[in-house]
């Protein structure tokens, strides 16, 4: 597991080909005997082919507000007494700092008119969670010490369904994951044995879709001024408990 952690910490730098040919031969290596992180890679990699298909328009996008100034307050600064590093490095900042906000934001606001990106995104929260996060072993949560874990780290005030024994659904786990430009619960189950996660996105209101994306089934449903993505293996039947459970409990 230790060299699971060392490679998801290099893997992003690794897929932009950034690291020293040693260890690029290391993940490699690692990739080859692992077959949960070379799943996490493959993943990984297809979430940068949506970015570089969304390039053109990323290019064309208006930047968020001030953005741009303080960037360019940034690169003024070079002009001032402070060595070399200040007139070498402080415009390179503000350049990569330009382009990496306005691709964050352009991929954000992608994300919350596109189902299909939505549900990509959390697909691979869902595989990277459980992957590095979550152990086969591990025992069910109390519900109630979950909501309350929530609520004192993240400040969310959500309702977390319990286990269902009946149903063969265990809750084993909570988490803090990206969307758009913010955090959102991620509540992660077991269902006859099969991963299964739940998004909850606060104050977002979405029609209902079933699609599948990247090998994976997910539900999209609103109640209220919350929207609920379930993500589980695309085999219909574990979806579908899970569905039917999860919606009831929402209700």
């Amino acid at each position: 597991m230790g060299e699971c952690r060392r490679t998801a910490e290099q893997l992003t730098p690794y897929l932009d080909g950034l690291l020293s040919p040693t260890e690029q031969q290391d993940i490699e290596r690692h990739l080859g005997a692992c077959p949960p992180c070379r799943r996490v890679a493959d993943e990984a990699a297809g979430g940068r082919t949506i970015l570089r298909e969304r390039a053109a328009p990323m290019r064309e996008a208006p930047l968020p507000p001030g953005l741009r100034s303080r960037c360019e307050a940034l690169a003024r600064q070079h002009a001032q007494p402070g060595g070399w590093w200040r007139r070498r490095l402080i415009p390179a900042f503000a350049v990569a700092a330009l382009v990496l906000a306005t691709a964050l934001a352009v991929f954000s606001m992608a994300t919350r008119r596109s189902d299909t990106l939505l549900a990509q995104q959390l697909t691979l929260d869902h595989i990277k969670c459980f992957h590095f996060f979550s152990s086969p072993d591990a025992p069910p949560l109390d519900a109630r010490a979950a909501e309350s874990s929530l609520a004192a780290s993240y400040g969310w005030n959500v309702h977390v369904p319990p286990s269902s024994p009946s149903d063969g659904i265990a809750l084993v786990g909570t988490r803090r994951c990206l969307y758009a430009s913010g955090t959102i619960p991620h509540v992660m189950y077991r269902v006859n044995g099969q991963n299964v996660s739940l998004f909850m996105l606060t104050g977002v209101t979405r029609r209902t879709a079933d699609l599948v994306a990247l090998g994976y089934e997910s539900r999209i449903w609103s109640r209220g001024a919350t929207t609920f993505v379930l993500v589980a293996p695309r085999s219909g039947r574990i979806g579908a408990i899970a569905a039917r459970y999860v919606m009831e409990q929402v209700d």
